[in-house]
């Protein structure tokens, strides 16, 4: 198969077709989308054409047959008139009883009118039948393509949602993540925490037990120092009986 070159300005070397590579250049591709596009509508008139004509042949069919049917209406009601007639000649040509006559030709004429209308009826069902049903077809297409383009924006809505669920899932792992973060370094504060007032309770107690026992050698030291005191004292009021009483209250050798 040859390849196919299109003739293109020297004035617009960019958009040449390189003759050695074979490779299409863009304004060669723009030509043959725009020749697909005018063949694909091409297409689309000639099948518009041929339905039109489809749809003429079959309304020139049935024209036809309607005035096939008219005949034949004709040709009834003419054989009916000519009944009618035949009627009126036994009426005035044969000594019968007329109503009898005419309830019977009556009867059997109206049942070949019935008949007549009925078989009408019928032929024009069967040949209008191929339009209810061309018809048909094109509404249930019409419903069809409505129906998947519902379809399409419910799985376009259904993407979105979806979409937007990952997101939002995504989000919370995230926040569980931060949460569960936050959760042991918190646990490992209160845990530090708890160590830190346990060692200042032990610190306390330490502190507490060191005043009880400070407290407990003051009160003994105060008792031995009451005691040496009231030795003391003694002992200065037997040595020095002269001193005056004021002297050995400031020297806490006697009580005032």
């Amino acid at each position: 198969m040859d390849q196919y070159i299109p003739r293109v300005s020297s004035r617009n070397n960019r958009f040449r077709t390189n003759v050695f590579t074979g490779h299409i250049q863009p304004n060669q591709k723009k030509s043959q989308k725009s020749k697909f596009s005018s063949e694909l509508e091409h297409i689309n008139a000639w099948q518009k054409i041929e339905d039109k004509l489809d749809e003429k042949t079959q309304f020139k069919d049935l024209n036809t047959k309607l005035a096939a049917l008219i005949e034949t209406t004709r040709y009834n009601e003419a054989e009916y008139h000519e009944l009618i007639d035949e009627l009126e000649i036994f009426k005035k040509y044969l000594n019968i009883e007329a109503s009898n006559v005419r309830n019977m030709y009556e009867c059997e004429i109206e049942q070949i009118q019935k008949m007549l209308d009925l078989s009408e009826k019928q032929k024009f069902i069967e040949d209008i039948d191929p339009f209810v049903q061309l018809n048909e077809e094109r509404n249930t297409r019409f419903n069809l393509q409505n129906h998947v383009n519902d379809l399409r924006e419910q799985l376009e809505y259904m993407i979105a949602v979806q979409n937007m669920n990952n997101i939002l899932k995504y989000q919370i792992h995230s926040i569980k993540n931060e949460i569960q973060d936050c959760n042991e370094s918190s646990k490992e504060m209160i845990a530090n925490k708890n160590e830190e007032i346990q060692q200042l309770r032990n610190l306390f107690e330490d502190i507490l037990a060191q005043m009880e026992l400070i407290n407990d050698n003051n009160i003994s030291i105060k008792s031995e120092i009451d005691v040496y005191r009231k030795l003391l004292g003694d002992e200065t009021e037997q040595i020095l009986p002269s001193v005056p009483i004021s002297l050995k209250c400031r020297l806490g050798i006697v009580r005032s």
